[in-house]
C-alpha cells in the first residue's frame, strides 16, 4: 500500500473544517478495503501565530472533533486524518523546508489568506523588494513566508532530481492558482533561472474554489462540544453541514482520489471562482462591514435585520448573478443564492462580523472592485460597491453607529488615517495604490458616490444609509444619474 502526503500551510479552523475533512473522508471509505489502496494524509503547519493550537493538537495526537451544524441538528466526526501539526515560525521552518522535499509528498496546499503571497492584488504584481521577501531570498535555512518556504523546498527536490508536485492554493483569490505560479517562479529566479524553470516543467498550479464557513471557535464552544462527546478537546471545529471544493484538473503526479468524496475535478475553475467569491464572499464583505457598523455581531444577526437581507438580496440577484459565466448549466444561480441566504441565517455558526472585516484592503480587490470596473465599463448601475467601499473606510476609523470600538485587522492598518473631513477621508483612501487602481482613482463619479455614502452613514447612521439605498434602486433614480453622468 502506497502512502502518500500533501503538505499544508496555514494550518487554521478552515484548513481543519476542509481540506481535513475531505481527505479523512478518504481515509474512512479506504477502511475495510483491499491493502492495496493508496492512502492521504496531511503534514500541515502554521507559521506565523498559534502556536498554541499546534500545542493543543499534538497532545491528541494531532486529532481532534468537527462539529456541523445545521439548525435541526450537530454531527461530530473525529477527524484521523492529520499526521503531524508544525510550527515553523520563528526561525523553524527548516523542518517544513525537509518535509516538502520528501519525494513522499505530492501536494502542497494553502490557506495564508491574500497577503501571504505578497502580491499587489491591484494589479497581480509579486512584491519582491518587500523585507520579508528580501529576507528568506538571504536565509535558506530559516525562511518565513509560506512562498520562501516552498521555494527552498522545491529547490532541493531540484537538486537532488526528484519529481515535480501540485501546489494548491485554496483562498479566496481569482485565479488563485495563477497568483501562486507567479510568486513562486517570481522568488524561484532571484534564486536560479534554471531552477524556475524546473518549476515550470515539472509542477503544476491549479486553481482551486472552495467553500465552507468556519467561524471562530468560543471558549463556550469548546465547553459545549467537550459535555457532548465526554472527554477532553482542546481544539474542536465547528462549521456548517455545506462543504464544497472545485479543483483544476492539472496534477504533476499522483492524485488524492477526492472525486470519490465529493470533490469537483475540472477543466476550468474560473466560473465556479467567479461565483463563490462574487455571491457569497462578495455578499460576506457587504454584511461584515455594514453589519458591524450598524451593531451586529454576527452574520446571522445581521441578516435577520429586513433592510439588511433586502440589499443582500438585491445584490446577489440584480448585481452578482449576472456577472457570472461560463457555469455548467446544471448550476442555477438562483438556487445559489437561496442557499446562501440560508447559510447566512444559521444562528449555530455565530460568524462574528469583525472576522470576516478583516484584511480588506486585501480582500475588496478580489471580492468587489474587478466586478466594480466591469460595471462601470458597462453603464451600469455600480451603487451598492460604493455603499460597500463607503461602509469600509468608516469601519477601518474603528468605531460603530453607537461609539463602540471595532477591531480593525489590516496589513496597511498603520497607514490608514482617522478624519472628520469626509472628502479628506475619501481621498486619501482612493489614493491607497495597493487597493484602488489608477483607473478607480481617477473615476470622479465613483469618489463622488463613496463621498455621499460616507456622509450619509456618519450622520445618519449605517441602517439610514442602507434604506436610502434601497429606495435608491427601487425607484431606478442612480441607475439614470450614473448613465446621464458618463
Amino acid at each position: 500500500m502506497n502512502r502518500f502526503y500533501a503538505i499544508h500551510i496555514g494550518l487554521g479552523a478552515f484548513h481543519r473544517a476542509h481540506q481535513l475533512y475531505y481527505f479523512n473522508q478518504l481515509l474512512l471509505k479506504n477502511t475495510n478495503k483491499s491493502n492495496h489502496l493508496s492512502t492521504w494524509h496531511y503534514i500541515s503547519a502554521t507559521i506565523r501565530s498559534n502556536k498554541k493550537l499546534i500545542d493543543q493538537l499534538n497532545q491528541q495526537n494531532c486529532q481532534y472533533t468537527l462539529v456541523e451544524e445545521s439548525e435541526n441538528e450537530s454531527n461530530y466526526t473525529q477527524i484521523h486524518a492529520l499526521e503531524a501539526a508544525l510550527f515553523a515560525g520563528e526561525g523553524n521552518a527548516n523542518t517544513l523546508v525537509e518535509y516538502i522535499a520528501d519525494d513522499a509528498v505530492k501536494m502542497l496546499s494553502y490557506t495564508i489568506t491574500e497577503k501571504g503571497y505578497y502580491s499587489t492584488l491591484s494589479d497581480s504584481t509579486f512584491q519582491l523588494d518587500h523585507a520579508d521577501i528580501i529576507y528568506d531570498l538571504n536565509h535558506q535555512q530559516a525562511p518565513k513566508t509560506a512562498i520562501g518556504i516552498t521555494a527552498w523546498g522545491l529547490h532541493k527536490r531540484y537538486k537532488n532530481h526528484q519529481s515535480g508536485i501540485t501546489l494548491i492554493s485554496c483562498d479566496n483569490l481569482p485565479h488563485n492558482g495563477k497568483i501562486l505560479k507567479n510568486a513562486i517562479l517570481s522568488f524561484a529566479k532571484s534564486i536560479d533561472n534554471d531552477f524556475a524553470n524546473w518549476i515550470d516543467d515539472n509542477c503544476t498550479f491549479p486553481s482551486t474554489m472552495v467553500d465552507r464557513i468556519v467561524p471562530a471557535v468560543s471558549e463556550h464552544d469548546i465547553e459545549k462540544v467537550n459535555q457532548h462527546i465526554g472527554y477532553k478537546d482542546l481544539a474542536p471545529v465547528i462549521t456548517e453541514r455545506f462543504s464544497q471544493w472545485v479543483i483544476e484538473d492539472n496534477f504533476a503526479s499522483d492524485k488524492p482520489p477526492l472525486e470519490n468524496v465529493g470533490v469537483q475535478f475540472v477543466r476550468d475553475v474560473a466560473p465556479f471562482e467567479s461565483m463563490k467569491l462574487t455571491m457569497l464572499n462578495g455578499s460576506h464583505s457587504l454584511i461584515a462591514y455594514l453589519g458591524a457598523l450598524a451593531g451586529f455581531k454576527t452574520v446571522s444577526d445581521a441578516i435577520a435585520h429586513p433592510d439588511i437581507y433586502k440589499l443582500i438580496h438585491y445584490y446577489m440577484s440584480k448585481i452578482a448573478a449576472p456577472l457570472v459565466i461560463g457555469l455548467p448549466e446544471e448550476i442555477s444561480l438562483d438556487d445559489y443564492k437561496d442557499q446562501l441566504l440560508e447559510r447566512f441565517k444559521n444562528p449555530h455558526l455565530a460568524h462574528k462580523t469583525e472576522q470576516i472585516a478583516a484584511d480588506g484592503s486585501q480582500k475588496i480587490p478580489q471580492r468587489w472592485l474587478t466586478n466594480l470596473q466591469t460595471l462601470i465599463k458597462r453603464q451600469d448601475n455600480y451603487e451598492i460597491y460604493a455603499l460597500g467601499i463607503a461602509a469600509w473606510i468608516i469601519f477601518t476609523q474603528g468605531r460603530n453607529d453607537q461609539g463602540n470600538m471595532l477591531t480593525v485587522n489590516d496589513p496597511l492598518k498603520d497607514k490608514f488615517i482617522a478624519s472628520t473631513d469626509a472628502k479628506k477621508l475619501v481621498q486619501y483612501y482612493f489614493s491607497l495604490e495597493s487597493v484602488f487602481n489608477p483607473e478607480l482613482q481617477k473615476n470622479t463619479l465613483l469618489n463622488e458616490k463613496v463621498l455621499h455614502y460616507v456622509k450619509l452613514i456618519t450622520q445618519q447612521g449605517t441602517l439610514a444609509a442602507i434604506q436610502s439605498f434601497l429606495h435608491s434602486v427601487t425607484t431606478s433614480k442612480s441607475i439614470e444619474l450614473t448613465k446621464e453622468k458618463q
